[in-house]
């Protein structure tokens, strides 16, 4: 961990201080103070986009060279697994998921960093995917993932990182503020209500709504 964080701090200070007092300088003086104010924000989105794909790929090679496949496991805090995942999440992070939320391009950052996605699959702003486990997730043609739904595929546990599958079947809905647990399947065309959270290793039928906390059939 500290050689990661030195080797950020001795790459990302130069270049963030060339940029602030060497270049940003120079474009002001080459181009006059107005027009280096009309053309910033043009600078700037061309940056982020440039930035983006450079980001994901940066971590999704991280991810594969330090985790590799994530597994069902249980791993102790500060132990090895502990500070590669660390990392992993580190680099992850870097990514400007708030950009990506709710396109596309989220579902394709998250393909390449293992999660099994089908098609026509909304993921609304607010679920966060960023703490690890991605091979562990699958998620059929169609589903919905409501606004800060949650799928516990990672989880902090009494000093112990736990990661465990999850499987959300062909039609599945997560409703707003809903959950799932490690373990959970939810079956084809199963639906969660409005703040309903479910246990680790439970299986919805499918078809079937499920309300309440813990979740139960309605």
């Amino acid at each position: 961990q500290l050689a990661w964080l030195a080797a950020g701090l001795f790459v990302l200070s130069p270049v963030l201080y060339l940029a602030t007092f060497r270049l940003a300088p120079a474009l002001v003086d080459r181009l006059g103070l107005a027009v280096a104010i009309l053309v910033a924000p043009w600078i700037a989105m061309a940056a982020l986009i440039l930035y983006t794909p450079l980001a994901a790929v940066a971590a999704v090679v991280i991810k594969r060279a330090l985790i590799g496949k994530y597994e069902a496991l249980t791993a102790p805090v500060w132990g090895g697994f502990y500070v590669r995942n660390w990392i992993v999440q580190r680099s992850v992070r870097a990514v400007p998921w708030r950009r990506l939320e709710g396109t596309v391009f989220q579902q394709l950052v998250l393909r390449a960093l293992g999660a099994r996605i089908g098609k026509r699959v909304h993921i609304h702003r607010g679920v966060m995917l960023t703490r690890g486990g991605w091979d562990l997730l699958d998620i059929g043609d169609d589903v919905t993932l409501s606004q800060d739904s949650a799928v516990r595929i990672a989880e902090l546990d009494d000093g112990h990182l736990v990661f465990s599958p999850v499987v959300l079947g062909k039609g599945v809905t997560l409703g707003v503020h809903s959950g799932v647990g490690g373990y959970c399947v939810l079956e084809e065309g199963a639906m969660l209500a409005d703040n309903t959270s479910l246990q680790d290793g439970t299986r919805v039928p499918a078809g079937e709504r499920w309300d309440g906390i813990p979740g139960h059939p309605a």
